[in-house]
């Protein structure tokens, strides 16, 4: 019988003929290899023929399949020993990827720390100047506070005050009534302003654009004792005027009797809200606003006297604002009246008058304080 040896594993083949194909232990394709003779001896065959021993004989082909299992064990911890390996490596590389990746944490750590530590120390700054600036706000609201009680306690005593003139001027008004007359006498005046005729073929532009850029600015801002205006004098400004009689002088006011305009502005008080008559004369031409609103416009040249026009008005309670515009028209008495008056025009109202401007009344249309009618 022939043998035939594996050149990958040694395993040993018994048979005639080689195995066609793969090694029936490795698996590797199986090379051609000479046979090997494997002798047979007649004693083992008569052995074999005759009672076995006690103990049975090791078969030919049993030191082939220790060795063919020694190289099996062999190749197996050959694998293993290359898995462990490999194994080994990719713990390697993976163990320092993960130092790696720590490092670059560690360093991440480091610089976040030292941000937080920026971090902190700004807002420990932050921190102080919002204590720092909360005792200045808090120093502050203190000043305020303490300026809040002063000017309450001045408020208060502007209040009593205007209270205390309220009453006087109530009581002013209930004795002027009692005793005065209703002819207005006390006014403030100021001219002589340049006038024309509008109507004129001769009338100078100029000068009609002048009076009425005057007129404009009265009416727009009203009383002012630091206003000045330019007209035939310059500088011209408010002029307190107070008539021992019914007749307004404006060429004794102004000292001046050519052609010319003047304007003329006083307060009335009434305690109560009412109908009147305010009857008006002039020499020459008028215009004529109440409680600055135009009621009359007179074009003319003539000698004045008392009660020429009488215009319906409305007496607010309170102030009552009067202002007139006279012309001159050539040389000589330059004047007007004004007077209030009952609807009916049969007697005279007697109103308490004054060309001091009422500071609370100065631009004002109304009057807060409601007239006390048991005055």
């Amino acid at each position: 019988m022939n043998s035939h040896r594996c050149p990958a594993c040694d395993f040993i083949f018994l048979g005639d003929d080689a195995p066609e194909e793969n090694c029936p232990e490795c698996g590797e394709f199986w090379r051609g290899t000479e046979p090997e003779q494997v002798i047979v001896k007649p004693a083992l065959e008569e052995h074999q023929s005759t009672e076995l021993p006690l103990e049975d004989p090791q078969p030919a082909s049993i030191p082939e399949e220790s060795t063919s299992s020694n190289s099996m064990k062999g190749l197996v911890l050959f694998i293993c020993l290359v898995i462990a390996v490999v194994g080994w490596v990719w713990q390697i590389r993976k163990t320092d990827q993960l130092a790696q990746s720590a490092r670059g944490s560690l360093n991440e750590i480091s610089e976040l720390e030292k941000e937080l530590e920026t971090a902190r120390g700004r807002l420990n700054e932050a921190t102080h100047q919002v204590v720092d600036e909360r005792e200045s706000s808090q120093q502050v609201l203190q000043q305020f506070a303490a300026l809040q009680e002063e000017f309450e306690v001045e408020r208060q005593k502007f209040h009593a005050e205007q209270l205390r003139l309220n009453e006087l001027e109530r009581s002013l008004s209930a004795l002027w009534e009692q005793h005065g007359h209703s002819h207005l006498r006390s006014w403030q005046i100021i001219g002589p302003f340049p006038f024309v005729v509008a109507s004129s073929e001769t009338s100078d532009s100029t000068d009609l654009a002048q009076l009425m850029a005057v007129e404009t600015g009265i009416l727009d801002v009203g009383y002012s004792q630091q206003a000045k205006f330019v007209g035939l004098r310059p500088n011209l400004s408010w002029q307190p005027y107070l008539s021992d009689n019914d007749r307004i002088d404006l060429r004794k006011a102004c000292d001046f009797d050519q052609n010319a305009a003047a304007f003329a502005i006083n307060w009335v008080f009434s305690r109560t809200e009412k109908e009147a008559l305010l009857s008006v004369g002039s020499d020459d031409g008028m215009r004529l606003w109440f409680n600055r609103k135009q009621i009359h416009d007179v074009d003319t040249n003539r000698s004045s006297s008392p009660g020429q026009e009488r215009i319906p008005v409305t007496l607010k309670a309170g102030w009552n604002e009067v202002l007139i515009r006279v012309d001159n028209r050539g040389k000589g008495d330059w004047n007007f009246f004004a007077e209030f008056k009952t609807p009916d025009n049969k007697s005279g109202i007697k109103l308490f008058h004054t060309w001091i401007a009422p500071q609370s009344e100065i631009g004002q249309d109304s009057v807060e304080d409601e007239p006390d009618e048991s005055l």
